[in-house]
């Protein structure tokens, strides 16, 4: 999975308005272009991470977006990763106090 891809499939997953993402609502959190959405959009699919649909209450020509179990499992994955990694780091970075996993205070 590209960082692209990452980002494409962070978008569809957190996908929090009302109804599906379309390549255009996932334009708009991404920032690209719209075409560079599309192409974006047609690597994830041969990647089997996400899959496109046209909008059934339109004229076929919005695309809503999903993501395949293929995507979302490995979404999953990177982010228990990332969370892992964000852990270490903090236990490498920080200074604890006694036990305590909450880094310390200023004072000591």
């Amino acid at each position: 999975m590209t960082p692209a891809q990452h980002q494409l499939v962070l978008a569809v997953k957190g996908w929090d308005a009302v109804g599906t993402p379309s390549i255009s609502d996932v334009a708009l959190a991404l920032r690209p272009r719209h075409h560079s959405a599309v192409e974006l959009v047609a690597r994830a699919e041969e990647a089997e991470l996400a899959t496109r649909m046209a909008d059934p209450g339109g004229d076929g020509r919005r695309q809503l977006l999903a993501l395949t179990a293929r995507g979302d499992d490995l979404l999953a994955t990177l982010v228990h990763m990332h969370r892992d990694e964000l852990r270490r780091f903090r236990e490498e970075t920080l200074p604890t106090c006694g036990t305590s996993p909450k880094p310390c205070s200023p004072s000591g």
